[in-house]
């Protein structure tokens, strides 16, 4: 039995207040507890991502451990597999409507009526004691399923599917990109990092010994041996030795912990970087021509294929934007159920078909061909703005290559000079033509030359990285995700070294390329 309550007016207004106050929000900041609970939850986490058992770390290692434990390169696979599910979903939404329902309702009374005659526009009035009719129950069961399709919606459910399949192939993209600066970034942190491990452990004998040279140096200008002109310019040199290192140090000192957080390690973890032989020391070359990378760079880079298929997009939304001016054309069925006693058919079915069409929509089709329009230019812009970038990157990428190649071979000329004074001064130590003073200088002249022929050994490397990058070279395929750490250096390694001899496959061949 439903119960039926009159409402009171004098209760309304308080009610009122009550709902209104009980649906407003007020900021709650978070407590400090909850912050402790996060912070010690996404510690362990990284934590439990850091081996404590790592191997000697080479650059293939350094890649394939970073494509697979590195935070920002979860985060775009993410955000992929994000826009793959919107595009299962948009699927669904291409699909025609079907509802179903079923209701039951009571009254407390019969909704009995009466009926007069209506004569010239006017009702006749109800007899004094009028007779009453009733055509429904007191309790009532529905139940019907309906099918219902548009087709105005549904192309325009298909051209946003398509958008989002776009917009997938987009994310992709960005993952490819991430992969990239990865790839760039680690090898520049991993040769960084070889030098620094290396200065790092010569750099107190040096100090010590520059400190020692530096202390006989005054004690032979305060006996005045020498004149103190030539004693004080030989502290300058050292000090100026002592200083070039420090600000070696402080330049790598940090190379390490980059390294560590781009392969997804805690900043205190240790690690041991296998260091380049001498015969690792050679200068570089690629067998890619300039015109050759401009055009692999225009295929493959992922920057220039967003920009492709954000074209394809402003494209769709001019179709987009022409489908909703056209009329809408809808058809519908549905099988209905009534419990009612005083229905002859208790069951029936239904069917039909309706067009609707806003007639104002007619006069904005110039303002929406002409917006559609400047979508595509626009759309069109960014893509030759960034092909010339992308072709800008590409002759940065060759010239500072260039640049570090000269400046290499310039410092391992300088080492092997540096290697010969120092030998030719050990000789003549030992016929004692020669004082201690000089002969330590050299030495430290000697270190220095080499610690500075590493240095610019990790820039060409660097360099040389950014080469692939530029031209959107891949270092590992699609199919990373599935692979170890292990197998995944495998395949960085054959693709590094295939790289170092010049030998590119059929895709990243230049031969492939026709433009």
């Amino acid at each position: 039995m439903i119960l039926i309550i009159q409402p009171n007016r004098a209760a309304f207004i308080p009610l009122l207040m009550l709902t209104l106050t009980a649906c407003s929000v007020t900021p709650e900041r978070l407590s400090i507890e909850t912050v402790v609970q996060s912070a010690v939850k996404n510690l362990d986490i990284i934590k439990e991502n850091s081996d404590r058992t790592l191997p000697p770390v080479d650059l293939s290692y350094a890649i394939a451990r970073s494509l697979s434990f590195n935070y920002e390169r979860k985060l775009k696979t993410l955000e992929s597999v994000l826009e793959k599910n919107q595009l299962e979903m948009s699927v669904y939404e291409q699909l025609p409507d079907m509802t179903a329902a079923a209701g039951y309702t009571v009254r407390d009374n019969y909704a009995a009526s009466a009926s007069t005659t209506f004569d010239d526009g006017v009702p006749a009035p109800l007899p004094s004691a009028p007779t009453y009719s009733i055509s429904q129950d007191k309790q009532s069961l529905t139940s019907n399923i309906a099918f219902s399709w548009n087709i105005l919606d549904f192309g325009l459910s298909y051209v946003r599917a398509k958008q989002q399949a776009d917009k997938y192939l987009i994310t992709k993209e960005r993952e490819r990109k991430v992969i990239h600066n990865i790839s760039k970034e680690v090898r520049s942190a991993y040769y960084r990092a070889v030098s620094a491990q290396k200065l790092l452990s010569r750099v107190q004998p040096l100090m010590a010994r520059a400190s020692d040279a530096l202390r006989a140096s005054r004690q032979i200008e305060e006996l005045r041996a020498e004149s103190p002109l030539e004693a004080l310019s030989y502290q300058r040199n050292l000090l100026e030795i002592v200083r070039t290192l420090q600000a070696l140090r402080q330049e790598l000192s940090t190379a390490k912990n980059e390294l560590a957080r781009l392969m997804g390690l805690m900043p205190d973890e240790r690690f041991v970087l296998v260091e380049p032989d001498e015969a690792d020391y050679v200068d570089q070359d690629v067998a890619l021509d300039l015109q050759c990378m401009e055009k692999m760079a225009l295929l493959y880079r992922p920057e220039l294929m967003e920009t492709r298929y954000r074209e394809r997009i402003s494209v769709a939304d001019a179709k987009a934007a022409l489908l909703k001016l056209l009329p809408g054309i809808s058809f519908n069925a549905g099988y209905h159920y009534d419990g009612s006693d005083y229905l002859l058919n208790n069951e029936w079915a239904s069917y039909g078909a309706r067009v609707s069409w806003n007639l104002l929509n007619v006069f904005s089709l110039p303002a929406q061909k002409n917006m559609s329009e400047l979508r595509q230019k626009l759309a069109k812009e960014r893509t030759l703005a960034t092909s010339m970038a992308v072709l800008s990157q590409v002759h940065m990428a060759n010239i500072n290559f260039a640049e570090s190649r000269a400046n290499y071979k310039i410092a391992e000329q300088y080492l092997q000079v540096s290697a010969r004074i120092a030998e030719q001064t050990d000789n003549a130590s030992k016929l004692q033509n020669i004082g201690e003073l000089k002969l330590i200088r050299e030495h430290l002249n000697q270190i220095l030359a080499e610690l500075r022929r590493d240095v610019a050994y990790a820039t060409m490397q660097n360099y040389y990285g950014e080469i692939f990058t530029s031209v959107g070279l891949e270092v590992v395929g699609e199919e990373y995700k599935a692979l170890d750490v292990n197998e995944l250096q495998h395949r960085v390694s054959t693709q590094l070294a295939n790289w170092k001899s010049n030998n590119f496959n059929e895709v990243q061949s230049c031969d492939a390329v026709q433009l």
